[in-house]
């Protein structure tokens, strides 16, 4: 559970392949700029991969999971909910 300062991610992913397995993430932080980085799982930039398998999302504050400027992101057996805004967020040319 993270507590961050306003509008920063729990798990920021730039430039590198990451897969994650069985992990809760519980993200809430004093902002609520969810344009800006509120939100638990961020994964940006064309070099970014993640996977997820088996995972716990709750953005509290803002969005659970989002990819951006190109980013890509598999999702599988994954629970996201209770966030404050979009649970997962796809956007941006090339984001998938």
């Amino acid at each position: 559970r993270t507590f961050s300062k306003s509008n920063k991610p729990a798990i920021h992913i730039n430039g590198v392949r990451v897969e994650m397995r069985a992990i809760k993430v519980i993200h809430d932080c004093l902002g609520k700029d969810i344009w800006n980085g509120n939100t638990a799982v961020q994964v940006e930039g064309v070099m970014s991969h993640l996977v997820m398998r088996s995972c716990d999302v709750t953005g509290r504050s803002g969005r659970g999971i989002v990819a951006s400027r190109g980013a890509a992101m598999s999702v599988v057996d994954t629970c996201v909910h209770d966030s404050a805004a979009t649970g997962v967020y796809v956007g941006g040319n090339g984001s998938q």
